[in-house]
């Protein structure tokens, strides 16, 4: 009960937080779009366009009136769903973004799925056995892996599975038109497999530090003088007591896995919001990358907002909870 009302007490100052440093976002971007778009209506409207075209453009579309009445306009729009037209490239906003952001959402969560657990069983693995060549060989692994750009691992799974033993294809462009099952299947398997070993490289690290500093603890020292077996510690003590680095690991690479998203989607050619970012920079869609960008704000700000009050509530105020409360 103490941790539940810390967990209510701390929760909405947490999504204060969140909605404050969101409006920042979008206000910066806002400006940012802004002033390095230039002229909108020219752009629009071409250098054919006479004087009185560009006038009428800019007023129909509220470029004349002042900044903040022009991103008040845009944010009550935003919030409510009414995200309009870019002005250069004419295309519905939301529906340019939709689809990527499902993609990229399928591809992350399907990494972080496979990559939190999987971190966890090798870093129980590695605490249990500190020192030893299977923990050594995995470190070794970890470190080379977490120094390695994932642009690098990306290449290196097409060259092995695409170009040398042509068992999955080297781009993720099945999943962009109609195909059997398994040619997406075999479409998605190569990016996310990229983030998966990236992201367990890094997650491993935190779960072996934090398991054997469990593991060495005086509680769980002293449940097994009680006759507890090693598997009992770790299903009750070592993965409970663990998820609060894990959490803040799993928090920051989360984040980290935004940008190494957009790499593997621009390396795979995947039809996520990373791509989708690009395109609409390289096509100078402006009003299409500045709802990205808040987009992958709210996501990187949600992400860190719900890793701090899963370990308020998981963990507990103190950090652990003791042997007795459990």
């Amino acid at each position: 009960m103490t941790r539940l009302r810390a967990f209510l007490a701390w929760a909405p100052r947490e999504i204060a937080g969140f909605l404050g440093a969101l409006l920042l976002i979008s206000f910066v971007t806002f400006i940012a779009v802004r002033v390095v778009s230039g002229d909108i209506a020219l752009k629009a409207l071409g250098r054919e366009a006479t004087p009185g075209q560009l006038s009428a453009f800019r007023e129909t579309h509220g470029l004349d009136d002042p900044m903040l009445v022009q991103y008040w306009d845009w944010l009550r729009g935003f919030v409510s769903g009414n995200w309009g037209q870019d002005l250069i490239s004419g295309r519905g906003v939301f529906a340019s973004i939709v689809s990527p952001f499902a993609y990229t959402v399928v591809l992350a969560v399907a990494a972080l799925a496979a990559s939190i657990p999987l971190s966890m069983i090798l870093g129980v693995a590695s605490a249990l056995r500190m020192g030893d060549a299977r923990d050594r060989t995995l470190m070794t692994m970890s470190i080379v892996t977490v120094a390695t750009p994932e642009f690098v691992i990306a290449v290196g799974g097409i060259l092995v599975f695409g170009v040398w033993l042509k068992l999955l294809p080297v781009d993720s462009t099945a999943l962009t038109y109609e195909a059997p099952f398994l040619d997406k299947f075999w479409a998605f398997l190569l990016p996310w497999a990229t983030l998966v070993i990236a992201l367990t490289a890094y997650f491993y690290r935190v779960a072996r530090a934090s398991c054997y500093d469990v593991l060495k603890s005086k509680y769980v020292e002293a449940a097994r003088l009680r006759g507890f077996g090693q598997s009992f510690l770790i299903r009750r003590y070592v993965i409970r007591n663990s998820a609060g680095p894990l959490i803040n690991a799993v928090a920051i690479g989360a984040v980290h896995l935004i940008g190494g998203v957009v790499l593997v989607e621009q390396v795979f050619g995947y039809p996520g919001l990373g791509q989708a970012l690009i395109q609409t920079v390289t096509g100078g869609s402006l009003k299409i990358v500045q709802a990205i960008v808040v987009v992958l704000a709210a996501v990187f700000l949600l992400i860190g907002a719900v890793a701090d009050l899963a370990v308020k509530y998981v963990v507990g105020p103190t950090g652990r909870q003791s042997m007795d409360a459990r």
